[in-house]
């Protein structure tokens, strides 16, 4: 356990269940901020998944494999805003159908990029623009921090000719 208390983090096992069971999802948070070079450590996952209720089965299904357990998500209270954390031996999963200053997976998955982050893993990661977007519009100093890393990682994107 880290000193939050949280199972270590294993994003290969979690990402990869998602993408063996072909879950239509954006990364989001914490880890999305990694891959785009935000520094920090990741203590868990956040995804905004496609609300389909077949996409909604494959991602049961796969948080089930790497849970040990049945898991349950409901598709009509991930859209009425519930936001639920799943905990599994790899790590805790937490579902959020539409970020705040987003309006959900659709929204999101049009600047969206599949990124390898190693052994074999290629999540689709929120762009970095709305990564910013979603920092911006939430109400925690955490995150307004987050915020203005991003915006120095896009600086220097900016610099060598990389735009968002």
């Amino acid at each position: 356990m880290t000193d939050r208390g949280q199972r270590p983090l294993d994003p290969w096992a979690l990402l990869g269940a998602l993408e063996r069971h072909r879950v239509s999802y954006v990364l989001v948070g914490e880890l999305a901020a990694v891959v785009h070079g935000g520094g920090g450590i990741a203590h868990q996952i956040e995804i905004s998944p496609s609300l389909k209720p077949e996409n909604v089965a494959r991602l049961r299904a796969a948080l089930a494999e790497v849970a040990g357990r049945s898991v349950v998500i409901d598709g009509e209270a991930l859209a009425d805003g519930d936001c639920p954390t799943v905990e599994t031996p790899a790590g805790d999963v937490t579902i959020v159908a539409s970020p705040v200053g987003s309006r959900g997976y659709d929204d999101l998955r049009r600047a969206a990029t599949r990124e390898p982050i190693g052994q074999g893993v290629r999540p689709n990661v929120a762009s970095l623009a709305d990564l910013i977007r979603l920092a911006d519009a939430s109400n925690d100093p955490a995150l307004e921090a987050q915020a203005a890393t991003l915006r120095q990682v896009a600086e220097i994107g900016l610099e060598l000719g990389i735009e968002l």
